[in-house]
Order: C-alpha cells, then structure tokens, then sequence
C-alpha cells in the first residue's frame, strides 16, 4: 500500500486503499489499525497524528482528523 505524506489531491486514493484493506477489517483491533496507519503516514500526514497514544479511541480520533484535515477539501 501505498503511504500518504499529506497532499490533499493524493488523499481519497489513499484513504479507499486503506478502508477496503485496513479500516473496514473486522479481524483487526483499532490498535493494530492504528499501527498500520501510522507506518503508512509520512511528512506533513504523519506528524498530524503523531502526538496520539495508541489506544483504540485514539485511532478513531485520528480518522477524523484525517478526514477533516485531508478529505473534505477539493482536488
């Protein structure tokens, strides 16, 4: 997969990559998610949720971050 560094035009790409494989698996804890997520996050991405703990609503807050920050502005 692909990692995401913070360039809005890249987001949408990288968030349906990381729900279909990640977000939406049922067989993973919110922490291994989170894991996943912060390996998969660089530069600019990766320094928005580097001050979370990783704790299971910690990984929620940091989706919604990441869809305020990332997702809801136009290419």
């Amino acid at each position: 997969m692909k990692k995401f560094n913070g360039k809005i035009q890249e987001w949408q790409s990288f968030w349906d990559s990381f729900r279909s494989s990640i977000h939406e698996n049922e067989g993973m804890s919110k922490v291994d998610k989170f894991i996943y997520l912060n390996s998969l996050l660089k530069d600019q991405a990766g320094a928005a949720v580097q001050g979370f703990a990783l704790t299971e609503a910690n990984y929620d807050a940091a989706i919604e971050l990441l869809q305020e920050r990332y997702g809801k502005k136009n290419c």
